[in-house]
C-alpha cells in the first residue's frame, strides 16, 4: 500500500508524532533524548522557518504542533528525523536505527480540532499515568522546567488561532 501523501499548507498546523523502532524506550536517559530534541528543533524552526506551537517527549516517541509558514513540511521534517535519529544514536552509543518508521502527520483544518489535538499532545503522560497534571510532566513544553523550550514556542502565529483563549488547556 502506498504512503499517504503529504498534504502541504502553508496555513494549516500539523500534528506530527514518530515512534522509535520497535516501540522500545530511547536508550539513554530522557534527559539527554530532550536536549536533543531541543537543539534539533531550534536548528529545524530556525533553518526551515517553521513554528512549533507544542512539543511532548514519552519514553519512546514524541508529539509535536507545528506550522509550515513556507508549506514545507517534508523538509523540515526529514531534517528534523535524520539529525535527532543521528545525535540520540551517537549519544546511546548504538548504530541501529532509533525511528520504526517515517513520522505521521495529521493536518488541522479547524480551531475545534486543533484544541483538541493541543490537548491531546500535553495529556499523553497524563493518560499514560507518569503525572496527575499535565504541566507536572518534566519533558513536555509546558513544563516549567523547560524554559529555553518555551521560548521556542509561537502559538498564536496562525490567524486559525485568533479566537482562543490564553489558555486552551
Amino acid at each position: 500500500m502506498p504512503r499517504k501523501h503529504v498534504e502541504l499548507s502553508d496555513y494549516y498546523p500539523y500534528h506530527v508524532c514518530a515512534r522509535t523502532n520497535n516501540k522500545e524506550p530511547f536508550w539513554c536517559p530522557l534527559e539527554t533524548v530532550f536536549a536533543i530534541y531541543f537543539d534539533v528543533l531550534r536548528n529545524t524552526i530556525e533553518m526551515y522557518n517553521i513554528n512549533c506551537h507544542a512539543f511532548v517527549l514519552m519514553n519512546n516517541h514524541f508529539h509535536m504542533l507545528i506550522s509550515t509558514p513556507q508549506a514545507n513540511l517534508s523538509e523540515a521534517m526529514r531534517y528534523f528525523m535524520t539529525q535527532s535519529s543521528r545525535c540520540i544514536a551517537a549519544a546511546s552509543e548504538r548504530i541501529n536505527r532509533v525511528y520504526g518508521g517515517r513520522y505521521s502527520w495529521t493536518i488541522i483544518k479547524d480551531p475545534i480540532h486543533f484544541c483538541h489535538a493541543y490537548r491531546y499532545v500535553y495529556q499523553n503522560p497524563l493518560r499514560a499515568g507518569l503525572v496527575d497534571f499535565v504541566e507536572d510532566y518534566q519533558w513536555s513544553s509546558i513544563s516549567p522546567l523547560q524554559q529555553g523550550m518555551q521560548k521556542l514556542l509561537r502559538f498564536r502565529q496562525n490567524p486559525l488561532f485568533d479566537y482562543l483563549p490564553e489558555t486552551p488547556l
